[in-house]
């Protein structure tokens, strides 16, 4: 017997101090079966695992991860159990690419790339450039984050400008994504495009460079790295499996060994009849949030500040 699962693979609680009960309803009522807790590495990582495990329904899996800040920038790792939060040489600033990678082969963790075109600050095919980018995941098994939900919805503050009237908030992924350009609906996304303004234009660009960095990578993941529980589920992954699945790791070698699998990539949606997707529609951006954002920029810069003075304390006087 074929089951979808439907995949939640990017999420955070502790910015904005989700309750676990909060959190497994949003899960509940958009029909996700796997979700991964990936807080950022710098908060307290086991205290967000544990603070949504300890509510978990019987009926889901959760898989347990962290988001890494590496020398690439951020890269999502994910382990078969809470072993993955005793590798604390992961959870430095910049840790090496390298390094991350090795402790991936001795303790069966899944490293995929966050964001991978999301934010010039954090992102590798900013900090690294894209050619760099794909000769890494060729090299080594890592996979990208083909759909990311926070990424997906930058579009709406250009649309909240008024400088479009909003004709739909994800026109690049149905020019891209093959199972839209099956049914006939990518055409409507090329048309709208060519109005766009060009900023626009850009930001949307980046969703779809991330789904074609995918088709190159051995794997891909998806999520809504959503810090709030109503933004659960706005990116998700859904793969088919021959085989019952029970645990992270079944999850983690679904996604890892069958990319042949994967019927959707991208923003969510929840199938209302046998082979119809709907799209599951988004919360507008609030204010709050941008005020967020700007807040996790300044404090990057300021950790980048406090790293670099240390590292020039270091260095031997002439």
């Amino acid at each position: 017997m074929t089951t979808t699962f439907t995949m939640d693979l990017h999420s955070h609680v502790i910015e904005k101090k989700v309750k676990a009960k909060d959190y497994w309803k949003n899960v509940e009522q958009k029909k996700i079966d796997v979700m991964a807790i990936t807080e950022h590495a710098h908060f307290d990582i086991r205290k967000a695992f544990e603070r949504v495990a300890k509510e978990k329904p019987r009926d889901k899996i959760l898989v347990p991860g962290v988001e890494l800040n590496t020398d690439i920038g951020h890269v999502l790792c994910y382990g078969p159990d809470e072993r993955v939060y005793d590798h604390k040489e992961l959870f430095e600033f910049e840790v090496p690419i390298e390094t991350c990678v090795e402790h991936a082969k001795q303790d069966n963790l899944v490293l995929s790339c966050a964001h991978p075109w999301g934010y010039t600050q954090d992102s590798a095919a900013f900090l690294i450039g894209p050619k760099k980018l794909m000769k890494l995941i060729r090299k080594y098994p890592i996979g990208i984050e083909a759909y990311n939900g926070m990424v997906g919805h930058l579009s709406d503050i250009m649309y909240e400008s008024g400088w479009i009237r909003r004709p739909n908030n994800f026109l690049g992924f149905l020019q891209k994504n093959r199972v839209t350009r099956k049914i006939g609906i990518g055409s409507v996304g090329e048309k709208l495009q060519k109005s766009l303004d060009r900023l626009v234009y850009s930001y949307l660009n980046r969703i779809t460079a991330s789904v074609e960095l995918g088709e190159s990578a051995s794997f891909i993941t998806a999520g809504s790295d959503g810090h709030s529980a109503d933004r659960l589920g706005e990116g998700m992954l859904k793969i088919k499996s021959q085989t019952e699945l029970n645990t992270p790791e079944d999850i983690l070698d679904l996604v890892v060994h069958h990319k042949q699998d994967v019927v959707w990539c991208g923003v969510g949606v929840r199938e209302v009849r046998p082979g119809v997707l709907e799209k599951i529609s988004p919360q507008k951006i609030k204010r709050m949030e941008l005020v967020d954002g700007l807040k996790y920029l300044a404090m990057r810069k300021i950790r980048e500040r406090v790293i670099a003075d240390r590292k020039k304390r270091e260095q031997p006087h002439p």
